[in-house]
């Protein structure tokens, strides 16, 4: 109920718009910490120059976010009333994430003559990490009865209409890295 007055509030009063982006961004924090380490990140596997590798073992739990380095912009109430808004009405972003992983497991496979190939493990560090994601506002149109949303059942209703409602969509989502460092922790190559 707080956030929802504050939220009324922002479009003109600072202080109060000042609170809301420092709640929002709060949340926006606490949900990207406990969200990142449940994502699972599959092996990655493929082949370059005729040589085959896999890495796995790479996870989300070691990244580490500053709240000082999380922003969130919302998109003006003028920008919005104007004939070139182009729908972004809300943009995140998290600079200078960093994160470990101590067990990332490797393996190679040369497909040509010495045929040569490996395993080990590694760690790695990552640092530099920039995210940037952009939600528009569209338009989505929905078959709507008197009772509500159609349930797409065949069942007899009262009459259908047609009508637009907003939708808050994903428009843009970047991740950029700048440094990787890998110490290598153990290895066996052969032929």
């Amino acid at each position: 109920a707080h956030l929802a007055e504050l939220s009324d509030k922002a479009w003109e009063d600072e202080a109060s718009r000042e609170e809301l982006f420092s709640k929002v961004s709060d949340t926006f924090l606490e949900f990207l910490l406990k969200s990142l380490p449940a994502i699972g990140i599959p092996p990655i596997s493929g082949v370059d120059d005729d040589v085959a590798y896999t890495i796995d073992g790479l996870d989300m739990s070691g990244f580490v976010i500053e709240k000082e380095n999380v922003n969130i912009e919302v998109t003006p109430r003028s920008d919005v009333q104007s004939t070139t808004w182009d729908g972004t009405v809300l943009r995140l972003s998290a600079t200078d994430m960093r994160a470990q992983f101590a067990k990332v497991m490797w393996s190679y496979r040369q497909n040509y003559f010495p045929y040569m190939s490996g395993q080990g493990v590694a760690g790695a560090t990552i640092s530099g990490v920039n995210m940037e994601m952009s939600f528009k506002l569209v338009r989505q149109s929905l078959i709507v009865d008197d009772a509500g949303i159609n349930d797409g059942s065949n069942a007899k209703k009262p009459a259908m209409k047609q009508t637009l409602v907003p939708r808050l969509v994903l428009e843009k989502n970047s991740l950029e890295m700048e440094c990787i460092e890998l110490s290598e922790k153990g290895s066996t190559i052969g032929w």
